[in-house]
């Protein structure tokens, strides 16, 4: 087995299922419907969109340990930022809480918790100035531009120019994150993570291996330089140019994510590569390596015998890769454990 193919099924590992898409789908359609159609509330609404990982397609599934998807949903407001963001975020709280019942206040959104799923409805307004948008902050009442769409156009842009791997790699690093992030300290996330990965994305022409741990080296290259001055990098908001998106982290988020990422590189350079040692670093969601030839000719021998049935589809060497669930029983019709993993 390629390790480019264990990249790939490590990939399908953490992608959202169909499922979840699907429900996902159902629910931010229906909460921007309810926004846009509110008898009162409907009349401020310009306009709703999915913002974030969801709408930039670099989402991963939940898993036991955060237990939701998360879904950005931003509503333009027809607002001028004279008015106290404090106040528009309190009156899309009450709107809000009219049809939902877990509805919770945050610093510059208001968060809607379903089944599975966890909704931020940000208020927005549009800035006068230019063709972006303002965020409100609940704490000063102010606005701040931002651009949630041209976050939107500068992550379809860059994955077209990435052989559309980008986002496949930016969902790696955020499970690497997810696994590997401690409690007291904020690994770079969100956009902040998309576009460290993007200003030292290594060639997507590559395996899979050679770009996630190529990226790694550049990344950790790149961050320690300033963490070795004692600063903070500076990484420039792809939206809203000159803005640090660097500014909400402390000094020392950057620097606990710089050993990290030097401690796994280490490893992984010392440890060839196994497969081991990429399921310290990625999760146990990263395949086992492939079987010992010897426990190969143990399973062969299980199936070469004279009774067992003809498949009923074509098998052609190395062009097929399926899975096979088998149920085993012996003469009294006994359920018999068979695990070809041992």
């Amino acid at each position: 087995m390629s390790k480019n193919s264990d990249f790939k099924k490590f990939l399908n590992e953490i992608e959202p299922s169909p499922t979840t898409k699907s429900y996902a789908s159902k629910i931010q359609n229906n909460l921007r419907d309810y926004l846009m159609n509110h008898e009162e509330y409907g009349n401020k609404v310009i306009d709703t969109f999915l913002s974030g990982s969801y709408a930039k397609h670099t989402c991963i599934r939940p898993t036991k340990y955060d237990g939701k998807t998360d879904v950005d949903i931003v509503v333009v407001l027809n607002y001028e930022d004279t008015t106290d963001s404090k106040e528009v975020l309190d009156e899309l709280y009450k709107v809000c809480k009219e049809k939902y019942k877990n509805v919770t206040k945050q610093s510059r959104s208001i968060g809607i918790e379903f089944s599975g799923i966890e909704v931020d409805v940000v208020p927005m307004i549009e800035d006068q100035d230019s063709e972006m948008l303002k965020i409100g902050n609940k704490d000063d009442g102010t606005w701040k531009v931002t651009n949630p769409k041209g976050h939107l156009e500068w992550c379809t842009e860059t994955n077209k120019e990435n052989n559309n791997e980008f986002v496949r790699i930016v969902k790696i690093f955020k499970w690497w994150r997810k696994n590997n992030c401690p409690d007291s300290r904020k690994y770079p996330k969100g956009i902040t993570l998309e576009k460290i990965i993007a200003d030292n994305l290594s060639d997507c022409n590559e395996d899979y291996e050679d770009i996630v741990y190529k990226t790694m080296k550049n990344i950790r290259d790149s961050i320690k330089a300033s963490t070795d001055l004692g600063i903070k990098p500076f990484i420039e908001d792809p939206g809203v140019p000159l803005d640090n998106l660097a500014e909400t982290y402390e000094f020392d988020d950057f620097k606990s994510f710089v050993n990290k990422l030097t401690s796994h590189i280490n490893k992984l350079e010392s440890n060839n590569f196994s497969n081991e040692v990429w399921r310290e670093v990625l999760g146990t969601e990263f395949p086992k390596a492939a079987n010992s030839l010897l426990e190969s000719l143990r399973i062969n021998s299980i199936f070469n015998v004279s009774h067992k049935e003809k498949l009923k589809w074509e098998v052609v060497d190395g062009l097929c890769d399926i899975d096979v669930k088998i149920k085993c029983s012996d003469s009294k019709g006994n359920a018999i454990n068979y695990n070809p993993d041992r």
